[in-house]
């Protein structure tokens, strides 16, 4: 029997799932205007799920305080940089703060299952490349940048030394990383899991340094006992089995590239960290050395300086205000709930957020709600 209420949310589940997979830049809203779009839609089927099902919200004081968190840091944001879209994601995000509890957690079981489904068929299509498998590419570009050769169920890089990583249909294996890795932790890293198992296989496939680090460290600190213990040190021969088979086979320099070399010691600083160019580093020094520290400079193009990204990326373009309003709205749970869990959680979403400065992004904040929802309902701690 046909649901209005029903069709609204079902409609809305899809939407939002449009718009987390639409903030990791995949090759379908390169050239065009799908982004903008699908923000719109959402942002209407939100208004529409809040007008026409008032059983699915609840509105509580510490709902309203995240809330009101959001809204500072997005009205900051707007005031130094604009952008329409994040109007467009604040309607969206705050319905989807205050939802119940128990259709967060059905929305991000949703996301999980398609975000799954749709990797596993991309890896396969990828996987059949990397073992001979012809496939007939078409050429694209992001603005002029990023010359990627696109087989629609996944995306190379021009610069053929990088095929190796796997980045689905995105345009970067750390995209893939910003959405995986915080729905894996959301899941609590419940690798009986199926659609979670894959998701985690995925991110194994992206040799994201930042993706490895930070799950191991969630895994590690979420799960810790002495079973725990045996699983981490199972994967762990598991992972070192694989590279050594992938060196043996010939992809030793693509093992040493992404990896080994990553992780030496240089300058004071891991390798894998270095997140900005040399010129980008005098223009964040000239920033910390004037009034702009507070306020950023949004009249500087931060793309003329190289691919850059990071806390010094968010601090020369939002200054310390933009990053301090950023900060309280994701320890927002933490000291709401006081959860272990949720405290770990919120742990990992900032080390990768230090890496890559994209608070904002649909992905990364919408499972900041989806999923310190989910880990304070089903996990005691």
């Amino acid at each position: 029997m046909f649901s209005f209420q029903g069709a609204i949310y079902n409609s809305y589940m899809f939407l939002v799932f449009l718009l987390f997979l639409d903030s990791m830049y995949p090759w379908y809203m390169w050239e065009n205007n799908l982004a903008i779009i699908t923000s719109l839609l959402t942002a209407l089927f939100s208004v529409i799920l809040f007008v026409s099902d008032k059983n699915k919200i609840a509105l509580t004081n510490k709902k309203i305080g995240l809330v009101l968190c959001v809204t500072s840091a997005l009205l900051w944001h707007y005031i130094v940089s604009g952008g329409l879209s994040l109007i467009l994601y604040y309607v969206s995000w705050v319905i989807l703060i205050l939802l119940k509890d128990e259709y967060k957690c059905k929305l991000l079981h949703f996301i999980t299952k398609w975000f799954a489904v749709f990797l596993l068929i991309s890896l396969l299509f990828y996987i059949a490349f990397l073992f001979g498998f012809s496939f007939s590419p078409s050429f694209i570009e992001y603005q002029g940048r990023y010359p990627t050769w696109n087989y629609y169920f996944f995306t190379l890089p021009v610069d053929q030394f990088e095929f190796f990583r796997f980045k689905s249909i995105f345009m970067e294996p750390g995209h893939l990383t910003m959405g995986l890795v915080p729905l894996i932790i959301a899941n609590r890293f419940n690798l009986k899991n199926i659609y979670v198992l894959i998701l985690f296989i995925a991110e194994l496939f992206s040799f994201s340094l930042a993706g490895y680090i930070t799950l191991f460290i969630g895994y590690l600190l979420i799960n810790f006992s002495i079973r725990s213990l045996k699983y981490l040190a199972m994967g762990f021969v598991f992972i070192s089995i694989s590279l050594f088979v992938l060196e043996r086979v010939g992809f030793s320099e693509i093992v040493d590239k992404y990896l080994w070399d990553r992780l030496e010691y240089q300058n004071g600083d891991i390798a894998g960290n270095n997140r900005t160019t040399v010129e980008f580093d005098m223009v964040y020094d000239g920033v910390m050395n004037s009034s702009y520290k507070w306020t950023g400079r949004s009249d500087v193009d931060v793309l003329a300086f190289g691919g850059n990204s990071g806390y010094k990326k968010y601090i020369v373009t939002e200054g310390i205000v933009g990053l301090i309003l950023a900060l309280i709205t994701y320890l927002y749970h933490y000291f709401v709930y006081r959860k272990y869990s949720i405290g770990i959680f919120t742990l990992v979403l900032l080390l990768l957020l230090f890496q890559n400065s994209y608070p904002f992004w649909f992905a990364v904040m919408s499972m900041y709600i989806l999923g310190t929802s989910n880990l304070r309902v089903s996990f005691h701690g």
